[in-house]
């Protein structure tokens, strides 16, 4: 990590105790690189106070630290926040798919690595979205002793069963025989069907995603993906005890309602568990609300009543109720007359709205092609990511 000035008062008493470190700048990026123990580099950036309680940070797929570039100034008033890139995402080296490095299990061995040598040796905070959710949440249960505080935004017990993702899988084996780049176009179709409201993010970091995404290699984005569409670990949310909080987009797409109420019926051991609503947010919150998703998440970190609880306990966001309601009636087990009229109306302007979508993402993609080959891969791609992006909002 970057070096700090230890400033003290000089003083002609001996016995003058000296002054506190000065805290770090809480907004200017700290950027560095950590050796893994199972080789490579992986890049970090720390903001806020050096000598203050880690908040990790954990992104999702196919992201980098920079996933959290909207959040951290409004996290690093209070904490000291420390992101990085996964193996193979972002700045950090790229391993093989022989060395078992680009898996869940994988990534919380880095995540262990990561803490050694930053010589954290007290409980830390950690979140993580999406993929990082995964990650963190299998962390938390395998080493219960390290995290005081869980932070999971837009969870998944496990991505088997989403009929969205799946395809992808055998498209991205195709794609890296063909390109070692994966194309812009087939970054930002995905990127983008993870907002909510893609014209309300800044133009630099709307870019910035997509740029980021294609800086993991093919066989990256396949081998991560494949890794969480095959394999259910949520047996092991039962062994995390801190203290954790479920925040989800509350028109996320990706992953359903009935995803993030699995994950949180799940923490059968955590001594307090809450799950938050963002309105006005999909699959990431942290683009779309940047600024009360990291409201709500340093209300959680400094909230008094759950660290002095004892027992379990456990709170839904009011909203929630609304929210399981929805969701029930689209999966066709609402009750209320009045779900039934919603249901049909609803599945209507979803029809009409994933056409218009697909013309545009298609005449965005052929604009854009940088070359035959990649006009051919993404032509090929296209339905895929329109199934995807049925319901972003422009």
């Amino acid at each position: 990590m970057a070096s700090y000035v230890l400033f003290g008062l000089i003083s002609a008493f001996p016995a003058a105790s000296p002054s506190p470190p000065a805290p770090r700048n809480t907004i200017e990026p700290s950027y560095t690189y950590v050796q893994l123990d199972s080789g490579g580099r992986v890049q970090l950036v720390e903001y806020g106070d050096a000598v203050g309680q880690p908040l990790l940070v954990l992104h999702g797929w196919p992201d980098s630290l920079h996933t959290y570039d909207l959040v951290y100034p409004f996290l690093a008033k209070r904490k000291r926040v420390i992101g990085l890139s996964f193996p193979g995402f972002g700045n950090s080296d790229s391993p093989s798919v022989s060395s078992g490095i680009l898996s869940i299990p994988g990534f919380v061995q880095v995540v262990k690595s990561v803490v050694k040598k930053l010589e954290i040796q007290s409980k830390f905070e950690l979140a993580g979205h999406s993929m990082g959710s995964f990650v963190a949440w299998l962390y938390a249960s395998k080493y219960p002793t390290d995290v005081e505080s869980l932070i999971l935004i837009d969870p998944a017990p496990t991505a088997h069963n989403h009929s969205s993702l799946k395809p992808l899988v055998p498209e991205l084996a195709k794609l890296e025989k063909q390109v070692s780049v994966v194309p812009y176009s087939f970054a930002k179709a995905f990127q983008f069907s993870t907002f909510y409201n893609i014209s309300a993010a800044p133009t630099w970091f709307s870019t910035q995603v997509i740029l980021e995404a294609q800086k993991a290699p093919p066989y990256v984005w396949r081998a991560l993906l494949h890794d969480m569409i095959t394999h259910n670990r949520s047996d092991s949310l039962r062994y995390i005890t801190a203290r954790t909080c479920v925040l989800r987009g509350e028109h996320d797409n990706t992953f359903p309602l009935s995803d993030s109420l699995a994950v949180f019926h799940g923490l059968t051991s955590a001594r307090f568990k809450t799950l938050k609503i963002i309105p006005s947010a999909a699959h990431s919150p942290i683009w779309d609300a940047p600024e009360d998703t990291a409201r709500v998440m340093l209300e959680f970190l400094g909230s008094s009543e759950s660290r002095r609880s004892d027992g379990k306990s456990t709170r839904v966001d009011s909203s929630l109720a609304i929210s399981f309601l929805v969701g029930v009636g689209f999966v066709g087990l609402g009750a209320a007359i009045g779900g039934v009229v919603s249901v049909v109306g609803m599945a209507g302007l979803h029809l009409g709205k994933k056409s218009r979508v697909r013309g545009r993402v298609r005449g965005r993609m052929e604009g854009q092609m940088e070359s035959r080959k990649e006009r051919k891969v993404a032509t090929e791609m296209t339905p895929l990511l329109c199934a995807r992006v049925g319901s972003v909002r422009r």
